[in-house]
């Protein structure tokens, strides 16, 4: 009998967010026996964050809530990497990747050189 393929199942409760907010992914798997593994996350520069390395498990309903500070002044895309195995079989599929894209937090610059300008 061949067990049956497991099955990925991540929400993205906040795919954009604000500099200084909260991540909150939210990873499930209708399969008996399942896994899911937190294969890598690429901050490319963002800071703030639990800073997880790839490796981490997690089971029904685990959750990814992380703060995350962009100090650029770009948006930045960060990007966790999931797989899930049930009964020693992988996801078919593959690697499932998240996005979560973090703005920065916007800078108003005062371009004029007198700055004591009478406003009414």
């Amino acid at each position: 009998v061949d067990p049956v393929a497991p099955v990925l199942t991540v929400s993205n409760n906040k795919p954009l967010i604000c500099s200084g907010e909260r991540v909150e992914i939210v990873l499930s798997s209708p399969t008996a026996n399942h896994q899911i593994e937190l294969v890598s996350v690429n901050y490319n520069g963002v800071i703030g964050g639990t800073n997880y390395a790839g490796g981490e498990i997690f089971f029904n309903n685990g959750r990814i809530e992380e703060n995350l500070t962009n100090l650029t002044n770009t948006q930045v895309a960060v990007e966790y990497i999931f797989t899930v195995t049930a009964n020693s079989c992988p996801d078919p599929i593959g690697n499932q990747t998240v996005l979560v894209l973090v703005n920065p937090t916007p800078v108003v610059t005062n371009l004029s050189t007198d700055l004591t300008a009478i406003i009414c």
